[in-house]
């Protein structure tokens, strides 16, 4: 017996069809909600519904053009066909229209006014303050460690490290070193007696001090506290350098990782309101 194709009956292809399109449409409404990982399908969804409204609206011009055919044929009830589809279109599209029209009008006057300018331009200015108070406690700190290398400069490797500790107990630091120019440690002091090797500069800091430039930055120890590391030059008749590492606040820490995540936050939601 030769094999029988089945089709799908024309009806139960578009109730799929519908049924497919109302699940993308959930898990967009999902995704633009909350912050998960419907998140990330999101482009994937916009395009599925894109590509099931492109195929329904295929459906309708293929079927309003076996209509145009029917009534040039002049084939019997196609007027009755047209008459019927006319008055259901005028019922459907009026109620639609006024639903649409409150929806649209409720999305730019009600949602648009969560995003004004004003909340924009403040959440920028609660980062740019942020960045801009570590910006000042960093070069007040390279400003101590100028000073406190000018107060090594004349003094040999034996002074220098009996000063060392007085100097990073007057500045607050937690940890303080004097290094050779082929990064070894002459002398060191920390807060905690427990470390007996301080941390060293990494490959770029110490590229930046050859070019005869300070350095100051952000850095993070093993306990994932943001501390803030400065090293300079210390004049003499050997190039030496003096590194300390200064602890950021805890509260301040937490405040500018607040601030970043609201930021990056309220970008993220910008986006998917767009």
């Amino acid at each position: 017996m030769p094999d029988k194709k089945i089709k799908l009956p024309i009806g139960a292809s578009i109730v799929i069809l519908f049924s497919l399109i109302l699940l993308s449409l959930q898990l967009m409404s999902s995704a633009t909600q909350e912050s998960s990982q419907l998140n990330a399908m999101y482009s994937w969804l916009l395009l599925v519904n894109i590509l099931g409204s492109v195929v329904l609206l295929g459906l309708v011009v293929v079927n309003i053009y076996s209509l145009y055919r029917q009534l040039k044929k002049r084939q019997a009830g196609s007027r009755l066909t047209t008459r019927m589809i006319l008055l259901f279109v005028l019922l459907s599209l009026a109620p639609a229209a006024i639903v649409f029209y409150f929806s649209a009008q409720f999305l730019h006057q009600g949602i648009d006014s969560w995003f004004n300018v004003e909340i924009d331009r403040a959440m920028e200015d609660a980062l740019e303050l942020s960045q801009a108070s570590l910006d000042q406690r960093m070069r007040w700190h390279l400003k101590q460690v100028q000073q406190m290398s000018g107060e090594l400069s004349n003094k040999s490797s034996a002074l220098a490290a009996i000063e060392l500790e007085k100097l990073r107990v007057a500045a607050g630091a937690s940890e303080m070193a004097l290094l050779s120019r082929s990064a070894r440690i002459i002398a060191s002091s920390s807060v905690n007696p427990s470390e007996i090797l301080p941390s060293l500069p990494v490959d770029y800091v110490w590229l930046q001090l050859q070019g005869g430039n300070d350095y100051v930055g952000l850095d993070i120890d093993e306990d994932d506290r943001l501390l803030i590391q400065v090293v300079t030059q210390v004049e003499g008749k050997h190039k030496r350098y003096l590194q300390a590492l200064f602890p950021v606040p805890v509260r301040i820490a937490d405040l500018a990782d607040s601030v970043e995540f609201a930021f990056v936050r309220y970008q993220e939601m910008t986006f998917l309101r767009d």
